[in-house]
This record gives structure tokens, sequence and C-alpha cells, in this order.
């Protein structure tokens, strides 16, 4: 052996062998518990808080330095009412450092955390003290290289909302991983898993998360890996599950930001009614405050179980994303529809440029073209309609504006629309078409009086009994050039509509 190796490996023998004893000696004459008045009154002073410290304080010095505390609690800012409780809480020491008298931590675990955290109405926190830089440095750095928090329960109070939330069966880890390249200052694996409860409402939702993250020396992070599912009810309705996957990253001096394979799935029922949602993001960044975006694309479906003819599918996909977050655009917004109810059948496509504004929550189709196409027992012959037009959703004023022209059941048609408040809506309704045959969507009048609004032959109050105008006020009138009903034909005809919930 070459005998500088083997004086070396002596000499880092001879070391650990000295500094095991260093740490058996520490342990019997150095008693920790003995400075707990010094810690409980430094707090007091620097802090205002009660600080409490009911178990006993426990060095160890394998396979780390570290300290170990039990049953640790902490008041509100100069009040008595206890903040947070710790079961145990275990800090480990990186031992370099701490050779030349600087304590570094490098490693913390806590079990059994308990704590409230409140936004108060005039926008303060309680906890603004501990996050405040002091005139001090602390006495010791953090520089974690893992991070653990075990069955942690969290209550979050924002009193302008009046709104309480529960984080209960919360564990959280964050483990420094080694970087992938020189311009990489830290890569770390972090994990979360909760239990969400909203104070006063059948509200849980249940939430797991994990991705890679990547500090840069530039002052950027990237997310990798994520995996993220949340399952819960929310007002007592069946089980909603979300899981979203994808990568994103950010620039903090810049303001930069991208997301890369970015997919999100919802699932959820209500009853016998079943709802699958997904939208893909294979792109979008954001650069020196521009938009930019590959093909966006989402995706419903809609299924009753108790009614398998009824279903319902609708794509939308949107192109060339860009301008602001602000106030944005894309040159082709699509949406194609198809729905069965029973024996009736819907099947609908949409295309339009797009203009909208988060500032004025306004979005904009300029250029609309409509085409639709529906078949069933009550449409003899099917109906169609190609139309054009524009419409305009203004969510500031819960108001809709939609114009179309064009064809519909073989005739020329002029539409418009209003509609006024999103959850009881005002309709209001202009339109005009050159001939109607209003029999085609009647009753035989062969049929027997008592088969008038079955299933075979709905009634007009049937065909117009819809979710939509049941829930509706609708004003309005229709003029039609020549009307067809019961085999006799009129001319200009005008019918004024007025319905109410």
């Amino acid at each position: 052996m070459n005998p500088y190796l083997r004086y070396a490996l002596i000499a880092s023998a001879a070391a650990a062998f000295l500094l095991a004893c260093l740490a058996i000696l520490l342990a019997f004459i150095v008693d920790p518990n003995a400075y707990k008045p010094l810690v409980i009154q430094l707090v007091k002073e620097k802090q205002r808080r009660n600080l409490g410290i009911g178990g006993h304080i426990a060095l160890s010095f394998f396979p780390r330095p570290g300290v170990a505390m039990h049953a640790v609690s902490l008041s509100e800012h100069e009040d008595d009412v206890e903040f947070a409780r710790v079961e145990r809480i275990h800090a480990s020491l990186a031992l370099v450092p701490l050779l030349r008298g600087k304590v570094v931590v490098d490693g913390i675990a806590i079990r059994g955390l308990q704590a409230r955290l409140v936004r108060f109405r005039d926008g303060r926190t309680n906890v603004d003290d501990l996050l405040a830089s002091g005139d001090e440095p602390p006495p010791f750095e953090l520089d974690l290289d893992d991070a653990r928090v075990e069955g942690a329960t969290l209550v979050l109070r924002d009193e302008p909302s009046e709104r309480e939330y529960t984080l209960g069966r919360l564990d959280a880890r964050i483990e420094r991983r080694s970087g992938s390249s020189e311009a990489e200052a830290a890569r770390h694996a972090v994990s979360l898993s909760f239990q969400a409860v909203r104070s006063g409402r059948p509200d849980v939702v249940d939430v797991r998360l994990g991705f890679g993250l990547a500090a840069g020396a530039d002052a950027s992070y990237r997310v990798d890996g994520l995996e993220l599912e949340a399952t819960g009810s929310m007002g007592g309705a069946d089980p909603i599950t979300m899981r979203a996957s994808g990568h994103a990253g950010l620039h903090s001096s810049s303001g930069g930001f991208a997301a890369d394979g970015m997919a999100l799935d919802i699932t959820g029922a209500q009853g016998s009614r079943h709802v699958d949602v997904r939208l893909e993001i294979p792109h979008l960044s954001l650069v020196d405050g521009g938009l930019a975006s590959g093909l966006l694309k989402a995706n419903v479906k809609a299924a009753d179980s108790a009614n398998p003819p009824d279903n319902g599918n609708a794509e939308i996909t949107l192109s060339d994303l860009s301008g602001t977050p602000g106030d944005f655009r894309s040159d082709a917004l699509t949406l194609g529809l198809e729905s069965r109810f029973g024996e009736r059948r819907i099947v609908a496509t949409l295309a339009s440029p797009l203009r909208g504004s988060v500032d004025a929550r306004r979005l904009e189709l300029p250029d609309l073209s409509a085409r639709i196409h529906a078949e069933g027992p009550d449409v003899p012959g099917g109906l169609d309609g190609e139309l054009q037009g524009n419409a305009i959703l203004e969510n500031e004023r819960q108001r809709m504006q939609i114009h179309l022209a064009g064809k519909a059941m073989g005739s020329n048609a002029i539409a418009r629309l209003t509609a006024t408040g999103f959850s009881e809506p005002d309709l209001e309704i202009d339109a005009q078409i050159d001939r109607l045959d209003i029999d085609r969507f009647l009753p035989d009048p062969r049929t027997p009086p008592g088969r008038t609004g079955s299933a075979e032959n709905p009634s007009l109050e049937a065909l117009l009994d819809t979710p939509l105008l049941r829930n509706s006020r609708m004003r309005g009138s229709i003029r039609i050039g020549t009307l067809t009903s019961a085999g006799f034909r009129s001319s200009n005809v005008k019918l004024e509509l007025q319905a109410a919930p």
C-alpha cells in the first residue's frame, strides 16, 4: 500500500475516533435542558411570544449531530393564546461547519404540528412578525438537504371572507438531489399530501402532489414530472376526481413562464350522470409579457347510465394564442358538439377567431360561422342550418349577445339573442325567417287524443320545455314571411314572445 495513503487512512481513523470520544463526553457532561429557561426568555424578548418546551431536549451525534425537542408550543404575538404546537421536532446539523464554530441546519423533521394561520380584516396575518427580517441575523443558517413534516394539521382562517379551512393529515417532504448541470443551483424532490375541509360545509378534498424542482443560478425554476391528484366532494355532491401532469418553468427576474406537456383530467358524477373533462396544453409560454401557445384542446364527455342513449361529446380547440394575459387573441377557435337524447341527435360545429380581455372580463367571437344538424322522430327529414355572425360575452355585466344570419330549415334567417344574467337569464330574441313549416314539429292531427304529447309525438309545449327556457324570462318577436300551420299558409306573421319562470 502506498505509505501516504496508509498515513491518510490512519489519520482519518484517529480523527473519527477522537470525534466519537468527544461526542460521548459531551453527551455525559452537557445537559441541554439546563438552557431551557434561557431559550424561553430569548423568544419572549425577541418575538414577544411565549415558548413552551414540555418534553426533554436531547442531543444526538450519529449518524449526524443534531438536537430534538418534544412537546413544543408557541403562543400568538403578545398573547397567551396558543398559535402552534409540535409533538416532536428534530434538527440535524452539518458536521464540517460545526467544527468551524458555525451552525448550519441541513435537515429538519417535524411530527404532529398543529398551527392556526389567520388573515385579519386589515390585511395583516398572525405570522407577520415571524416572517419579518430582524436587525440581527439568526444564530444559524438553513441549508436543508431533507425536510419532513408528518401528521400536521393547519387551520386557515380568512376573516374578510369569514371562511375557515382545515388541512389535516398533512405530510410533506423535500429532498435535495444532485443537480444535472452546472447551471442548476439545486434540485429537489417534493411530495405533499393532505385532506382539506371547509368549516361549516360538507366539502372534503384529498390532495396528493409530487414533482421535481430545479433551481437555476440565474433565478430560474423548473417543475418536472408534476403529478397532482385531488378527490373530493363539494356541497355534499358525489366525489369529483382531478388529475394534472406536465412540466413548467419560471424565470423570476423577467417574469417569464413556460408550460409543456400539461394535461388536466376531471371526472365527476351526479347520480346516474357522469362527466369527463380533459384539457391538453402541449405548450404555453409567457415571455416579455407576450403569450404564445401551440394547439390547446379540451374535450367534454357526458353520459347517463340510467338512460344509455343520452350522451354528449364536445371538443374545443384553440390555436396560436397570442397577445398578453390581460388582452389575448387566437386566430382559430373551433367547437364540435354531438349529443343524443333518446332518439334525438344534434351535431353542431362552430369556428371563429377569438378576442379576450381578462381585465374587462370580456370574450368576443368577431367572425363566427356555425353549422347545425338535428334529427329525430319529432323532426321529420331532419333540420339543417348554416349561419354566420358574431358573439360577445361580458362577464362583468353578465351579458351575452349573439348575431347570426344565414340558412336555417331551408330558409333565409336572421336572429339576434341577448341574455342578461347567467343563473336566471333574461332572454331577448329578435328573429326573422322567410318560410317556416311548423307542422313538422307538431303532433300528427290523426294522432288519438290520448297520444298527444307522447314520446312519439311530443307537443309544442314539450319541445319548448328545456332547462334554459324553464328558468328564464323571455321576451321578443319572430317575424315570418310565410308560415304553414295545420295545412294553412299565412303571410307576414309576427309572433310576440313572453315567458316567465
